[in-house]
């Protein structure tokens, strides 16, 4: 089950996006297209989810909540809710 540590755990992966401890699940970010190819092979790797690459919703996520609710909506078997 992906849960929000997760997604905050692979967005850190990304060099251009550091998200500290502090930082909130609702604080908003610019995710550039480095971050959106870190998040899409991870979910992909770790749990079979594949997201269009060209999907422009994507870019409009702005927060691991925007993130969570995303998934939790299109999978919600591989999300915790």
């Amino acid at each position: 089950m992906i849960s929000k540590d997760e997604i905050r755990e692979i967005l850190s992966q990304s060099r251009s996006l550091a998200l500290s401890a502090d930082v909130g699940d609702d604080a908003e970010f610019v995710m550039d297209s480095f971050t959106m190819v870190t998040l899409q092979a991870c979910l992909e790797d770790r749990y079979g989810i594949r997201l269009d690459p060209r999907f422009e919703e994507l870019q409009t996520l702005n927060s691991v909540n925007e993130i969570h609710a995303y998934l939790l909506d299109r999978f919600p078997e591989q999300v915790a809710g």
